[in-house]
């Protein structure tokens, strides 16, 4: 009868996985996050729905593409009736922002044709409201003064329309809803859409 042979090192499989984590697989790339938990992001329409926290797959979330950096967004809504706070002044509208509005983190996922588009808007911002306000100084000190004041007017419009310019063009998703445990947000890629189960709750 033969004795048996003791395994070869490096002969022998692996431990099972133990707590679903296995300590001989390979490193995850730090651009490449784990799987995403079932049960956290789901569509609606054309709405994204992504439970508070939660990581979006590695696909842009603007073009589709897939996705070579992650960025941490933060989020605050409140419902709109609250802006009627505004008829008895900015107080009562901020009391009730205050109390009303809900806030959610959401990882999300770029290309990096969507990351340069949307730092060359933030660059653009900054750049246009520094113009716009040089303009302003030396229309101030060059123009008649019975104009000065329309002209300041004028002026000070324009950096507004151009903050919300920019402010929009650099934003990546606009959330529409934030729940207790869920943030409802548009601006989201059609085919990342397509990648998520249904939302199984109310719209």
């Amino acid at each position: 009868m033969e004795n048996p042979q003791p395994p070869k090192p490096g002969s022998m499989p692996p431990p099972p996985p133990v707590g679903g984590i296995n300590p001989y697989a390979p490193p995850l790339s730090e651009l490449a996050p784990p799987p995403v938990p079932s049960g956290q992001l789901y569509r609606s329409g054309k709405l994204l729905v992504a439970a508070l926290g939660a990581q979006l797959p590695p696909i842009c979330v603007k073009t589709g593409a897939p996705a070579t950096r992650f960025l941490v967004r933060k989020y605050s809504w409140h419902p709109p009736w609250a802006y009627l706070g505004l008829f008895g002044g900015a107080v009562p509208y901020v009391i009730l922002a205050l109390i009303l509005t809900k806030r959610g983190r959401l990882t999300v996922g770029l290309s990096d044709a969507t990351a340069a588009k949307r730092n060359n808007w933030i660059l653009a911002g900054w750049i246009g409201v520094v113009v716009l306000l040089a303009g302003m100084f030396v229309a101030a000190t060059n123009l008649p003064e019975d104009v000065i004041g329309a002209a300041s007017v004028v002026g000070f419009l324009l950096v507004l329309i151009w903050i919300v310019i920019a402010t929009a063009r650099a934003t990546l998703l606009v959330p529409t809803r934030i729940t207790a445990t869920h943030l409802f947000l548009k601006g989201a890629s059609p085919a990342l859409l397509e990648s998520l189960p249904p939302w199984p709750g109310s719209p």
